[in-house]
């Protein structure tokens, strides 16, 4: 394991993460926008502003997936330093193992690998539980996807707003779809670590 490339990896992910989070804080936003403009065009765009708020609740869900990834690619750096420490030091205790015969040095270099084994296997762990919660997202992001295009279909019954409806589908469309790439990268990103 190469705890430099582990850490560079987790770096790429916040970053993709935090892109998702970006789009589904726009995507809120425009959700709000929707249901007051569907609320203004009045019967004709009901439709329209329930598929909005299914469109606000499926982004906070997409940050909450989010964040929840987030929190475990933090933990996991700390687990990949904490790990990149521990093998520093037993290099250190090897080192003064070799030179000294007490036993009290191959049982602390002892106790450190035990830790070190450890830890490489909280990082596994952390890897599978990202793969998990991307699988989610992954889901969630082709809900939001089903989500976008029934809004399309609604906009068109929009009376004399028709055509500002589309415009926000379209808009809420340009959003949505761009998770899914976001979302790949992450997956490849993971399956690197393989």
């Amino acid at each position: 394991m190469n705890d430099t490339n582990d850490l560079m990896l987790i770096v790429r992910v916040n970053e993709d993460i935090k892109s998702v989070v970006k789009l589904a804080q726009s995507i809120n936003l425009l959700a709000l926008n929707a249901i007051l403009l569907s609320r203004k065009a009045g019967n004709v765009a009901l439709g329209f502003g329930v598929i909005s708020d299914e469109l606000r609740m499926f982004s906070k869900t997409l940050t909450k997936n989010m964040e929840t990834l987030m929190q475990l690619s933090y933990s996991s750096i700390q687990t990949i330093s904490l790990h990149s420490r521990h093998r520093r030091m037993n290099s250190l205790i090897a080192c003064a193992a070799e030179q000294i015969t007490e036993p009290a040095y191959k049982h602390c270099l002892n106790s450190s690998l035990a830790q070190s084994t450890q830890l490489s296997s909280n990082t596994l762990k952390a890897y599978e539980g990202l793969q998990n919660l991307l699988r989610d997202a992954e889901d969630t992001s082709r809900f939001g996807s089903v989500i976008s295009r029934s809004l399309k279909i609604e906009a068109t019954y929009g009376g004399d707003f028709s055509h500002m409806l589309t415009q926000i589908a379209a808009d809420f469309g340009l959003f949505i779809d761009s998770i899914p790439e976001i979302i790949d990268r992450l997956n490849n990103t993971m399956r690197r670590k393989k």
